[in-house]
């Protein structure tokens, strides 16, 4: 609230934003600085996942996938995922 306010000082920066969906065969994605790493099918088993790089500040329509340019950058987005992924038990 405090940045939609205008107020940005008011509230802590996190490093990177990161989210998960489980419908469609599940999808998360990470967003730090210029770039977006989207994995799609992450739950569709005996298949791998699809990984698509976004540039933002170049492509901020999300239209080139620059995953295969930058390796190293993929590297880091997914230790991004692997770290703030959590594990949900059934109950």
């Amino acid at each position: 609230l405090p940045t939609l306010l205008g107020d940005d000082d008011a509230q802590e920066k996190h490093p990177h934003l990161y989210w998960e969906f489980q419908e469609r065969g599940g999808k998360v994605a990470v967003t730090t600085g210029k770039w977006k790493l989207i994995k799609r099918g992450t739950l569709r088993k005996g298949k791998k996942a699809e990984t698509f790089l976004f540039d933002l500040e170049n492509d901020p329509g999300e239209l080139s996938n620059v995953a295969k340019q930058f390796p190293d950058v993929v590297g880091e987005l997914e230790a991004m995922m692997d770290a703030a992924h959590v594990e949900v038990g059934e109950d």
